[in-house]
């Protein structure tokens, strides 16, 4: 099994009361997870790259799983895909993220926007944007635009760090921490020492657990 397609290493609950698959938007395609009780807050899931053209990373058991974790846990889920395909050129991705944002948030004032890996850069899109309650990084590079714009971060801001992931990703997340902390954003750092890239799926510890328990806790205080 390909370490991305591993599931998540957290308890299941009751999972999505249903779920919306294939929903088209734009030239993408999203599965919307949707709770026992609606409206709800409602967690956009980014996902990291580059990927191929073509790539349907919605429908990997990471997002499948964290897309029934939340719907059980009383939010609204929304997995999708977004077109980056060469590194470092978000234009059709931010176009992406836009679209399917616009498409499911509707009038609601109670989003979440949690970017994985090499979305990173693609949560700078929720600073200043006031329907959005709270932010959520996992292992996610935040270079470029989140540091230069980290100024605008207006809500909690919740970090997943793994002490073992790639120089590229922690670095500039040393920075932009750095930054950060200057500017007085309402940050909570939770640091895996020794989590790899990915521990959601490849490290299978206590901490582990403990993160993502945390991060759910975080959503509801949000």
């Amino acid at each position: 099994m390909n370490w991305w397609a591993r599931p998540l290493l957290y308890p299941k609950n009751s999972g999505a009361s249903s779920v919306q698959e294939n929903v088209p938007v734009g030239d993408v395609l999203a599965d919307v997870y949707l709770p026992a009780t609606t409206p709800a807050p409602i967690v956009f899931l980014i996902h990291g790259g580059p990927i191929p053209a073509g790539a349907q990373m919605k429908n990997i058991a990471l997002f499948r799983d964290y897309g029934h974790l939340l719907a059980g846990e009383g939010f609204t889920a929304v997995a999708f895909n977004h077109r980056y395909h060469t590194p470092n050129d978000f234009a059709q991705s931010i176009a992406d993220v836009s679209a399917v944002i616009d498409r499911f948030r509707g009038d609601a004032n109670d989003v979440v926007l949690w970017a994985f890996s090499g979305g990173g850069p693609l949560l700078a899109q929720g600073f200043d944007k006031p329907y959005v309650r709270a932010l959520v990084d996992y292992y996610a590079v935040l270079d470029g635009e989140p540091i230069a714009r980290v100024s605008e971060v207006r809500v909690p801001m919740l970090i997943a760090r793994a002490g073992r992931d790639m120089p590229q990703v922690n670095e500039p997340l040393a920075r932009f921490l750095g930054a950060a902390l200057e500017r007085g954003v309402n940050l909570e750092l939770l640091n895996h020492a020794q989590g790899e890239h990915a521990f959601d799926i490849v490290t299978n510890d206590k901490r582990t657990r403990q993160i993502i328990g945390r991060t759910l806790a975080f959503l509801r205080e949000a």
